[in-house]
């Protein structure tokens, strides 16, 4: 878990500002909305595959699914929280993977 949240926050701290943008753009602009929906994609894949990783290992909570942790961890992936966190409330890059490890821990291990 820790190393999931160690790489989910290393890509926040380089895309947060860049997917803040996108957002806001692909309410505007097809092409940018194309490419917002390609990188959540991509994103839900590589949640889906964590998810899959973890219930191989049967460390899944008994009441969670694999779609509802590959839910979960896409949720907790999306750079824009690192940005909400780190950028606007001023938390250490140290602080939000604490934070994001004792979050997913706690809803999706047992």
């Amino acid at each position: 878990m820790a190393q999931w949240a160690e790489l989910t926050a290393a890509v926040g701290s380089r895309l947060a500002g860049l997917s803040v943008v996108l957002t806001e753009a692909a309410g505007l602009d097809p092409a940018a909305r194309e490419l917002r929906n390609q990188a959540l994609a991509q994103r839900h894949a590589g949640a889906t595959a964590f998810a899959d990783f973890l219930a191989a290992r049967r460390l899944l909570r008994a009441d969670v699914s694999r779609q509802q942790s590959a839910d979960v961890v896409w949720l907790y992936s999306d750079p824009a929280i690192y940005h909400q966190l780190v950028v606007e409330r001023n938390w250490s890059h140290e602080e939000f993977v604490g934070w994001l490890v004792g979050t997913v821990r706690t809803q999706l291990l047992n």
